[in-house]
């Protein structure tokens, strides 16, 4: 059986007060509008016993903001984009925002439809690590919210954009380990969307010391 949810309307009758004193109180500015501190402590013991929980909806309303974050990645499982998620989400939780997250799977239509869906459901800024090859979208998007990249973007995208420093470390890596692999030895990618780590495999000099050594992409 389907129970009732508890509204403001009930508490105020358990708490014997009226409904705009227990909406006051609940919204925590009972103390400032002098409501007696009696009145406070009963109505917000009632309000704990009876599991009482503010409606999203109506806090949207009065803030004119959803309170949540759309995350879109590429890929879930990826051990970088996971960990990502799992930072991220922790942070909303301790800011009062609820965190919605979509993969794409590396597919740019399927980035269209989660993206439209969180715009659906008015996020308040969206955080994308994006497999498009154009921004034009998120662009024309971002004149409505907040839109932030990160890991990688379209080619000379202006909006902002969060990434590592990973063409540096990855040249100084295959420059100690080139030296001792005269044969061959091989980059493998985390996903297709490596292009900065790729570039720093192919582009420094110091990254083929032997004369003869080339990078040869494969798949």
């Amino acid at each position: 059986m389907k129970t009732k949810r508890v509204t403001i309307k009930d508490i105020a009758e358990l708490a014997g007060v009226s409904k705009a004193t227990a909406s006051l109180v609940l919204n925590g500015r009972g103390k400032e509008l002098r409501v007696a501190q009696e009145t406070r402590e009963r109505v917000l013991a009632i309000a704990r016993e009876q599991h009482y929980q503010p409606s999203i909806h109506a806090r949207s309303l009065r803030d004119n903001r959803s309170h949540t974050i759309g995350l879109v990645v590429p890929e879930i499982t990826n051990y970088g984009f996971a960990v990502f998620s799992h930072e991220l989400e922790t942070l909303c939780r301790e800011a009062g925002v609820q965190l919605l997250i979509s993969c794409t799977d590396e597919n740019p239509g399927q980035e269209s439809v989660v993206v439209n869906n969180m715009i659906a459901r008015q996020v308040d800024g969206l955080i994308v690590a994006s497999c498009m090859h154009s921004d034009a979208d998120y662009q024309k998007l971002s004149e409505q919210l907040p839109v932030v990249l990160f890991d990688r973007s379209p080619s000379d995208s202006a909006l902002p954009l969060v990434m590592t420093d990973s063409v540096t470390p990855t040249a100084e890596l295959i420059s100690r380990i080139a030296p001792q692999h005269a044969d061959e030895f091989w980059f493998s990618a985390a996903s297709r969307g490596c292009r900065r780590r790729a570039t720093g495999w192919r582009g420094s000099p110091r990254a083929w010391p032997r004369r003869g050594s080339r990078c040869a992409p494969s798949g």
